[in-house]
């Protein structure tokens, strides 16, 4: 039996079987391995065969989709479709290998998904289409990212560009094109980079962060005026980063902002800061400014002048701490005034200027405080002045009223102790003349002359005495032991002490004082011998003197036991001149008026407690002694 075979050579057929399923096997594992669903359109057959990630991205079960390009096309949103189907049809007839669109894809669940669909055209060797792979791509994500960042970059007024050296090209956004009032088909040239903004300092400054981008690698944020297409003024802040490859910049990339609201706002509040400035460095009063940790934050010339205190040395610091006004008027004020949030007003001293200053405070927001002042110190010792010169008018003129006094105690004396004996006098002169009046009856008017002559000669003599107490005042003052002063006038009227059995008692707690001695002297003299003078019949006399500080004054007080006087109806005669109120004694008068006139030209006053047949009680007071 003779057996022919034939044998074909299958080599190359079964390669190609087995690459075929090499290939499918990869598609597969690309297909599970992908986020993107990937697709493969047969452009002879129609058929188009999807990846497992587009069940997953969309929602859809692969088991049910129509194998055809027509079950794709009815899921495109109408927005989207007319274009998108137009731009995959004019691949296919075109030359080029590669298609790309963004749409609106419509999702298993009714929402539309945003995509990028990327496709590879393979074409024979006439560049007929045969086949097309490619893959959709889920964006929805990054779609809103960028959208709200486009939304943002709208809202903040904030564009893109970039110059690109290597080119000779420069890339303008949309926002940017708005910024300078172009339309958007507007292509800008390399120029336009620095020709737009105003020229010189603006766009010198433009020119030079340019050059050092480029050649210097630095990066460059500027705040610059534009002038727009239609002539409008127009403040931008541009950023600008340089990038280089092999030591060489290639292009600048970065923003470009309209900051031409925010920026005008700012020049006027620096304005009116520099106004404020202005006004604050020439208004004459002193003037600073704290926060709330009370740390100084202006501090103006007049400040510096006043307070002998450079700026540069107390701006940021502490005015508490470096004036030491803690537990100060000044600090009490200040506080008072940011936690009522209330104007102070006040005057204050300040011990380590010793200066007297006005001070007005005002609480603002944040705790801020505005204090205007100035020194007053001349002011405030003029004032003070002004007030001892009153006090001294004041006692002027109480001298004044007492002197007045006297005058008309002189005048009184003038008139009816004087004019009375020279009247008479004259009379019994003229009388004596007469040669018809018996002898005897002229040796009459001869004795009653020469009574009125003695009683103007007592007159004239008490005269003499009063004024001699204003001449003496000038006498220096000297210290006064008063325990010895009073053992004095004992020895001066002893005989009349033993008869009449007086008794002095003395309390010196201020046992010295620097005064007058003969002033003093007669003060106590007279006192003295008028309270044993009008002593009560049958009881002797007790006289206690003593001296005490009461209120920085000193007192000295005189207590007797005798007739008394009823003050009810004589207490404003009790010093007067020739006023007596006993006349079982002989007395004129002098006594209290004298008393009362030394005692007053020592600075002090005099004042009488009385009571009839129970005593008297004289108490003298000095300021000064």
């Amino acid at each position: 039996m003779e057996v022919q075979c034939v044998g074909i050579d299958i080599t190359d057929r079964v390669k190609a079987e087995r690459s075929l399923k090499e290939s499918n096997k990869r598609y597969e594992l690309v297909s599970k391995a992908t986020f993107d669903a990937i697709w493969d359109w047969d452009l002879k057959t129609g058929y188009l065969l999807w990846g497992e990630s587009f069940q997953k991205l969309f929602g859809y079960v692969l088991e049910t989709i129509a194998p055809n390009i027509d079950y794709w096309k009815d899921r495109i949103h109408p927005e989207d479709s007319e274009r998108v189907i137009k731009s995959i049809y004019a691949a296919h007839e075109g030359r080029k290998n590669n298609w790309r669109e963004e749409y609106k894809f419509k999702k298993a669940n009714g929402e539309y998904a945003y995509v990028i669909d990327r496709g590879f055209i393979i074409r024979d060797k006439n560049k007929k289409a045969l086949r097309m792979v490619g893959a959709m791509q889920d964006i929805t994500e990054n779609k809103k990212l960028r959208d709200l960042l486009d939304n943002a970059s709208n809202l903040a007024r904030i564009g893109s560009y970039e110059l690109h050296l290597k080119k000779n090209s420069l890339y303008w956004s949309s926002i940017i094109k708005e910024i300078h009032e172009l339309p958007q088909d507007f292509a800008p040239q390399y120029k336009d980079a620095v020709s737009f903004f105003k020229s010189g300092k603006d766009r010198n400054a433009m020119v030079k962060a340019l050059g050092s981008a480029v050649e210097k690698n630095i990066s460059f944020e500027l705040e610059l005026e534009i002038i727009t297409a239609k002539g409008n003024e127009r403040w931008v802040r541009i950023i600008g980063k340089p990038e280089f490859e092999s030591g060489v910049c290639i292009c600048i990339n970065g923003s470009f902002q309209d900051i031409d609201k925010v920026k005008r706002g700012e020049l006027e509040v620096l304005k009116a800061s520099e106004e404020k400035e202005v006004i604050l460095e020439s208004i004459g009063d002193a003037f600073f400014a704290l926060d709330k940790d009370w740390k100084v934050t202006y501090w103006n010339r007049e400040a510096e002048k006043v307070l002998q205190t450079p700026k540069e040395h107390i701006l940021g610091e502490e005015l508490i701490k470096v004036f030491d006004i803690r537990n100060t008027s000044f600090e009490t004020y200040f506080k008072k005034a940011v936690e009522e949030n209330a104007t102070q007003n006040f005057e204050a001293y300040f011990e380590g200027n010793r200066a007297w200053y006005e001070v007005n405070a005002y609480p603002a927001p944040n705790n801020v405080l505005s204090v205007y002042f100035k020194d007053v110190t001349d002011r405030k010792e003029a004032n003070i002045k002004l007030l001892e010169l009153n006090k001294s008018l004041k006692g002027y003129t109480e001298e004044l009223v007492s002197a007045n006094k006297g005058l008309e105690q002189f005048s009184y004396i003038v008139s009816h102790n004087l004019r009375a004996p020279l009247a008479n006098i004259l009379g019994l002169a003229e009388l004596m003349g007469g040669e018809e009046y018996p002898q005897e009856l002229r040796q009459n008017f001869l004795n009653e002359l020469l009574n009125n002559v003695e009683r103007l000669d007592h007159v004239i003599k008490d005269l003499n005495d009063i004024l001699q107490v204003k001449v003496d005042l000038n006498a220096k003052k000297e210290s006064v032991n008063l325990q010895s002063l009073v053992n004095t006038v004992e020895s001066s009227i002893k005989n009349l002490m033993q008869l009449e059995q007086v008794q002095i008692l003395t309390d010196f707690c201020v046992p010295e004082v620097k005064t007058i001695q003969s002033y003093l002297y007669s003060i106590f003299y007279n006192l003295i011998a008028n309270s044993i003078k009008y002593r009560q019949p049958g009881l002797p006399p007790k006289i206690k003197i003593k001296s005490e500080k009461r209120d920085n004054s000193l007192i000295i007080t005189f207590i007797d036991n005798g007739l008394g006087i009823d003050l009810s109806t004589k207490k404003d005669q009790v010093f007067g001149l020739y006023k007596r109120f006993h006349q079982h004694v002989e007395g004129k008068g002098m006594g209290l008026f004298m008393v009362k006139t030394q005692v007053e030209m020592l600075g002090g006053k005099i004042t009488i407690d009385s009571e009839v047949n129970k005593g008297t009680i004289f108490e003298i007071e000095f300021d000064e002694l």
